[in-house]
């Protein structure tokens, strides 16, 4: 019998997190059309804030669905070394 597997849905959920915040102010400083001014600063940190507010929780719950995936297909993979593959009855299908 072989150790559990670690749990990936954690770390997949941190990492979602925090690339939906960088990506959100990456956008924020993006630059505007060219001749026109930059926004002011204040602007520009509100902006932040309120992609910092949207983009984190949405990045959280995409990596959560990655991390899923990933732990079940490593699941999967583990299961499979273990145990032998059954035959498939093709009367029960």
């Amino acid at each position: 019998m072989s150790a559990p597997a670690r749990n990936l849905v954690k770390p997949f959920a941190i990492g979602g997190l925090i690339f939906g915040v960088l990506y959100g102010v990456v956008v924020c400083l993006a630059p505007n059309l060219k001749g026109t001014p930059a926004p002011p600063v204040d602007a520009m940190v509100l902006r932040i804030c309120a992609t910092a507010i949207f983009m984190g929780p949405f990045g959280a719950a995409v990596g959560t669905g990655l991390g899923l995936l990933a732990n079940g297909i490593q699941s999967k993979l583990r299961r499979s070394k273990d145990e032998p593959l059954r035959p498939v009855d093709p009367r029960n299908e």
